[in-house]
């Protein structure tokens, strides 16, 4: 006996109503997924590159902390892949967004709601959930961040390695392009704008400044440096007590300390690592001194300051052709 037409007809209704609300029920919870990942990925970007390596000490010996300093290596690799992570996530989520709005709503009557739901809301909810409250988030607890993402970042790293590599070498280009055009002043350029000035009405204060631009290139260390007769130094066997009114008498922040005579340096007393001792009255205070660092006779200063910068020094022991201590710089 056939079936009932109508019963057929309601049947396969049924079966189409429960196909789509268990294609939204699948599409919500991907949705969902996708916005905790993007959330993720964006707070890394924070984490990672405001990570201060002085909280590193006490992970080193964990995997984590292996996969962390793996990632800041490349830290512009690192960077691509976190954008295109994220890119590809919200464009998922759009994509998601609208086939759920278009399934739950009909906007034939008012299209205007079709933009403010898909462009505004959909919007707005990435911003707010996929950026802003986990880059707030990331921004303090900054570490923990880092390690819980080390994985899945060292995963995406490889994953989309060939696009990351494309955009990191795209960038460089075109960042190579624009600084080819910026502004490039040698010591020439400086020396006729010194001689064009000497010519019209400037001031004297600007003429020494840019005399003094021009000539910083050319001047050697032994220029500059305070000779080794005006260098109040120490002895490393010097009783505690002379070495506190030294330090009271000379007013520096930072004295050589020498062995038997001022040719052979050993190191440089930091003050301020010897005032937690200076209500000692016996004070082995030679166990204080750090490394000194020495440059030659002949060094530009130019270089001398960058190296101060690089190595984060104040004090450099000038020394001779023949390994004498000339001065202090």
């Amino acid at each position: 006996m056939d079936e009932d037409p109508q019963q057929l007809t309601l049947l396969i209704q049924n079966l189409t109503t429960n196909s789509i609300d268990l294609n939204l029920l699948l599409a919500s919870i991907a949705m969902l997924s996708l916005l905790f990942c993007s959330a993720m990925i964006s707070g890394s970007e924070v984490a990672y590159f405001s990570l201060d390596a002085s909280k590193w000490k006490e992970e080193e010996d964990k995997t984590s902390f292996t996969q962390i300093k793996k990632l800041l290596q490349k830290p512009n690799h690192l960077l691509a892949t976190i954008l295109i992570s994220n890119n590809f996530i919200n464009v998922a989520i759009i994509i998601l967004s609208t086939y759920m709005t278009d399934s739950l709503l009909d906007y034939t009557q008012h299209p205007i709601f079709s933009f403010v739901i898909q462009v505004v809301v959909v919007t707005f909810a990435l911003l707010l959930l996929g950026e802003v409250i986990p880059k707030v988030y990331a921004n303090q607890k900054t570490l923990t961040f880092a390690k819980r993402m080390s994985g899945p970042l060292s995963l995406l790293s490889t994953l989309f390695k060939p696009l990351s590599q494309l955009l990191v070498s795209s960038t460089s280009i075109i960042e190579k392009r624009f600084n080819t055009k910026g502004y490039q002043i040698s010591v020439d350029d400086l020396s006729s704008a010194l001689y064009l000035a000497g010519e019209n009405d400037t001031k004297e204060e600007e003429k020494r400044i840019l005399r003094s631009i021009v000539e910083f290139g050319n001047i050697q260390v032994k220029e500059i440096m305070k000779s080794r007769v005006d260098v109040s130094a120490l002895e490393q066997n010097t009783p505690f007590e002379v070495v506190k009114k030294l330090v009271i008498s000379s007013g520096y922040s930072r004295i050589p300390v020498y062995r038997e005579n001022f040719d052979t340096v050993i190191g440089i007393l930091y003050i301020k690592d010897l005032l937690p001792f200076l209500n000692h009255t016996d004070f082995e205070w030679s166990n204080l001194i750090r490394t000194p660092f020495f440059v030659p006779e002949g060094k530009m200063i130019d270089d001398l300051m960058r190296e101060f910068q690089e190595k984060k020094i104040h004090l450099a022991i000038v020394v001779d052709e023949y390994g004498g201590t000339s001065g202090i710089v």
